[in-house]
């Protein structure tokens, strides 16, 4: 579980006024609101990327620092699909799992069809190809899911994929969300429709469930 408690951010203005609220464990949870209204800095926060906040985040009965973040499988999904062009497409999807020091519970016959269903269709060994927007995404997914992570933070996550690839994505999330908390921003209603338990809204900036 994620317990947000007196929980504000400001930069030159007030941009999210103190909130509390919780994240229930296991349950998929879209977090909605005007653009630019703080969505994307209250996941950076709740996944320790960005500090500048006040008040606390409670993950799992372990206050939200340096110390207890590296405890947590937390896995993150952005818009901007980070791609290491040097790496492999293989390694490129490992390497969540590499930095985090966890043994890939996924063998390579099994990545390769994620990859296929994914439509990922070329050699995972071959470095330095050139990836469209959707299939960074793909990727990014990828190295998120086989993770199988506690805590899985989605920001815009499908942005550039079509609308078969979103289906697909969204069947993987769906026996994700069994054994994994979710957080999923999207301007896209359809990315999370049908997978969320509740909606969390920024209003007055205000952070309500």
């Amino acid at each position: 579980m994620i317990e947000i408690k007196n929980f504000s951010i400001s930069y030159d203005f007030e941009l999210i006024k103190p909130s509390s609220c919780r994240f229930e464990r296991n349950k998929y949870t879209a977090l909605v609101g005007d653009s630019g209204i703080g969505k994307t800095s209250i996941l950076k926060a709740i996944g320790f990327l960005y500090d500048g906040f006040e008040g606390s985040i409670i993950i799992n009965g372990r206050s939200n620092d340096k110390k207890s973040i590296s405890r947590e499988n937390i896995a993150y999904c952005f818009q901007d699909s980070v791609i290491y062009p040097t790496m492999s497409i293989y390694d490129n999807i490992l390497i969540g799992a590499k930095c985090k020091g966890i043994k890939c519970k996924y063998n390579n016959e099994e990545i390769n069809a994620l990859c296929n269903y994914l439509d990922l269709k070329f050699d995972l060994n071959q470095e330095g190809l050139n990836l469209s927007g959707g299939e960074k995404q793909k990727v990014n997914f990828l190295r998120a899911y086989i993770l199988e992570p506690d805590i899985l933070i989605l920001d815009e996550p499908m942005s550039a994929m079509d609308r078969g690839s979103k289906i697909k994505v969204k069947k993987l999330l769906m026996e994700l969300k069994k054994k994994s908390t979710i957080i999923h921003v999207s301007h896209d209603d359809f990315e999370y429709e049908g997978l969320v338990d509740k909606k969390m809204k920024i209003i007055n900036k205000f952070l309500v469930s």
